[in-house]
């Protein structure tokens, strides 16, 4: 009910206090109910009691502090959530997810947007989470972008979509030239295959 009750309140620092206070007075087992309504609403203090929450917490209350935290946005939660990929397995698969989506939806610019995802690949385990560091990266547009996306192009998880990045980064890029360029471009026409291949 409060929840709904907070949904008109324009105010967020406000809306977030109101829910603060119901949390207070929740039992363990139910705190975890008004996660996502933080997450959505944003700010400090909510950022502040979902880490609470997941450093403190039960395993269902950390689960869905994670779950929460992978939902919201900005560079604090990016961080809190990195830093709960490296060092809680358990946790590790939504929290990477999370912090990679952070990433494609943000305004950081495209060297803060690489550092990251530089950060990210050296955590993923899925061919998902390499597909999407990947595609993000074909954003950059930079020559680091382009050789970070190619150190990937034997990777047989992800070398199609390591392949497209350097191969867009290359297309805006018609300045980068050099025996690094020119071998991954080599080496990106030969992963390239079906539809791509045929295009180019």
């Amino acid at each position: 009910a409060i929840i709904n009750a907070t949904a008109g309140i324009k105010d967020t620092a406000a809306r977030t206090q109101l829910l603060l206070q119901q949390i207070a007075k929740e039992s363990n087992d139910k705190k975890p109910r008004y996660f996502n309504v933080l997450s959505a609403i944003g700010g400090s203090k909510a950022f502040n009691e979902l880490q609470s929450a997941f450093a403190s917490g039960d395993d269902a209350t950390k689960a869905a502090a994670v779950t929460a935290l992978s939902k919201a946005s900005g560079a604090s939660t990016a961080r809190a959530l990195y830093k709960i990929a490296s060092t809680n397995a358990a946790y590790k698969e939504t929290a990477l997810n999370g912090y990679i989506d952070i990433i494609t939806k943000s305004k950081f610019t495209g060297d803060q947007k690489l550092l990251m995802l530089q950060d990210a690949m050296e955590l993923a385990t899925t061919a998902k989470q390499k597909q999407t560091i990947l595609d993000e990266a074909g954003n950059c547009r930079s020559f680091a972008a382009l050789t970070f996306a190619g150190k990937y192009l034997d990777d047989a998880a992800a070398q199609q979509t390591a392949a497209l990045a350097v191969l867009d980064i290359a297309s805006a890029n018609k300045d980068f030239s050099g025996d690094i360029t020119r071998n991954l471009l080599t080496k990106t026409m030969s992963v390239l295959n079906g539809r791509d291949a045929d295009y180019q």
